[in-house]
């Protein structure tokens, strides 16, 4: 298989992926959608902003939109301490000149090997959520993989604020 991060091996299908602890959930991202890691971020704020954009961080002299993801599931914030530490995210897309974007992290991100050969669970959402595309649970660890196409609409539209 040609993509990257995916690879082959005899009839299984391996995805290199992360998981990522924002607090009161963890998503799990395909490798090939992580851009870094960056650990003691400052964080610039707006005097005007919508609930789901904690403000921006400099990242590789770029002006990156933080997203409060936990804000998009309908939890409370994570506060931002001296300490703060954003996964960036390449865009799919990457239109109007937005080719990433960040989420702020609450614990050390995990690598993982998704293989088609797992027991993955997957579990019926409930409520309807435009930033998520699957509930899972894998190897005893519940996980949200993410809509990243609706993430990457809202990097969009934060920089018209």
């Amino acid at each position: 298989m040609d993509q990257p991060g995916f690879t082959q091996q005899e009839d299984d299908l391996i995805v290199d992926s992360l998981f990522a602890n924002l607090g009161e959930t963890t998503l799990l991202l395909p490798m090939s959608a992580v851009a870094e890691v960056v650990m003691d971020v400052k964080v610039s704020d707006a005097e005007q902003k919508p609930d789901w954009l904690h403000g921006w961080v400099n990242w590789r002299n770029l002006k990156l939109p933080l997203v409060a993801f936990e804000q998009l599931l309908g939890h409370e914030k994570n506060p931002i301490d001296d300490n703060a530490k954003v996964l960036v995210l390449n865009t799919l897309g990457k239109a109007k000149g937005v080719e990433f974007f960040a989420i702020l992290l609450q614990g050390p991100p995990h690598p993982a090997r998704v293989s088609s050969a797992d027991a993955m669970k997957t579990h019926r959402i409930t409520e309807k959520n435009d930033y998520v595309k699957m509930k899972v649970e894998l190897n005893e660890r519940s996980a949200v993989i993410p809509d990243l196409a609706a993430l990457e609409r809202l990097a969009r539209d934060s920089a018209a604020i």
